[in-house]
């Protein structure tokens, strides 16, 4: 009786811990934010180069020339990130004061409609804005001007990632030999086999996602520009942006684009109808139908742990965690459906089921040829004797 009660105290015991050291990370990650952001964003970009990597090393193309070409890649699209978010933000700075008078018009017109229902005669003055009480004008203002001013920070963020880019890609080579060689035969395997499936799974959703929300962004674009709406740049990069973060950030741009053209073609209703239905057409067909068939299941995760990990990430590191809130909650999956204490947690967020990372058959052998080049031909020799004794 007396060992039943202690193994169920140890069983909580171990549960209490486990759930005090996750808090504590997330504590870590809340406060050390200006730290850790950079090098987890540099992370998902070596993880989104790696497979352009390891085809220049199938088509024996020279390390150093493989590195300079990925490297130039990810510069080029920093400058054009930076590039447009500049563009934008002068584009929409320059525009703002003509759509003061249009909002109005949008003002009065919804007054008109509510007079009614709210009991206020034809003469007696009336707006929705002056009783919400909202100086939209100068939140828009003071947004864009201090997102202007952010671009300091944001040119030295940037830089910043592509430094800890530039040293994981140098040392993608040994990343795989330090694993190998530092842990023993059976705890290697296992963390090499967690390792591996990480890396595949973030690998294959963060380049379907890129071609994904670029076809978004595209016919965004190719819609707004057809149509005559305004920023139609701002409203296609909006939405590849936005479409890294589920559901809420494809409600965000469809909404916006409806509301400008609603600001700009009312009180033409049947065209800004139009506008929305092939809109929300786009991102149906492309949210709903096309990309969870070209996705499939492999991230395993359920759409309130979704949901949850948004509002969780979100709280710790901001915006920059919306964009990372599916990677990083897929990666805490795989990671906790390899421990016993764990595991319900993975289960928890998963949908239902837990798949197994497979075991490299050629193990031994990679783990006794980098040791080799490593250094620690010592360990070869071990595995060896190993070997002879059973």
């Amino acid at each position: 009786m007396e060992s039943v009660e202690g193994g169920k105290y140890k069983k909580l015991l171990s549960y209490s811990v486990a759930l005090m050291a996750i808090i504590a990370v997330f504590f870590v990650l809340k406060v050390a934010s200006s730290f850790i952001l950079p090098v987890i964003i540099a992370l998902f970009l070596f993880i989104l180069v790696n497979p352009f990597l390891n085809r220049c090393d199938k088509a024996k193309i020279p390390k150093p020339l493989s590195i300079i070409i990925a490297m130039l890649i990810v510069l080029v699209l920093f400058i054009l990130f930076i590039y447009t978010f500049s563009m934008m933000i002068n584009s929409l700075m320059a525009q703002l004061p003509s759509y003061v008078q249009r909002v109005n018009q949008l003002d009065v017109r919804i007054s008109n409609s509510l007079r009614s229902f709210f009991d206020v005669g034809e003469n007696e003055p009336f707006s929705v804005l002056q009783m919400l009480n909202i100086d939209w004008f100068g939140i828009i203002t003071s947004f864009l001007t201090s997102a202007s001013s952010k671009f300091v920070n944001i040119f030295g963020d940037c830089m910043l990632i592509y430094l800890y880019l530039f040293f994981m890609i140098v040392e993608r080579a040994t990343i795989y030999p330090k694993i190998i060689v530092s842990l023993p035969e059976e705890r290697g395997k296992k963390v090499m086999a967690v390792v591996t499936s990480m890396s595949k799974k973030t690998s294959r959703y963060l380049i379907l996602k890129v071609v994904v929300s670029a076809v978004t962004g595209c016919l965004f674009y190719l819609t707004a520009f057809l149509m005559r709406l305004d920023f139609a740049l701002v409203w296609g990069i909006m939405a590849f942006i936005l479409n890294f973060i589920p559901t809420i950030g494809s409600i965000i741009v469809t909404a916006g684009a409806v509301f400008m053209a609603i600001l700009q073609f009312m009180p033409h209703w049947g065209y800004i109808t139009i506008i929305a239905l092939i809109l929300i057409a786009i991102q149906m067909v492309l949210g709903n139908i096309i990309e969870p068939r070209i996705q499939g299941n492999q991230l395993n995760l359920s759409p309130l742990a979704i949901l949850i990990s948004l509002a969780l990430w979100s709280y710790i590191w901001g915006i920059a965690g919306m964009f990372l809130a599916v990677p990083l909650t897929a990666l805490l999956q795989i990671t906790c459906s390899q421990s016993p204490t764990l595991k319900p947690i993975a289960i928890f967020i998963s949908t239902g089921s837990i798949a197994k990372p497979k075991k490299k058959r050629f193990f031994s052998k990679q783990r006794a040829k980098w040791a080799k080049k490593m250094g620690k031909g010592e360990i070869e020799g071990e595995g060896a004797s190993k070997d002879s004794k059973s």
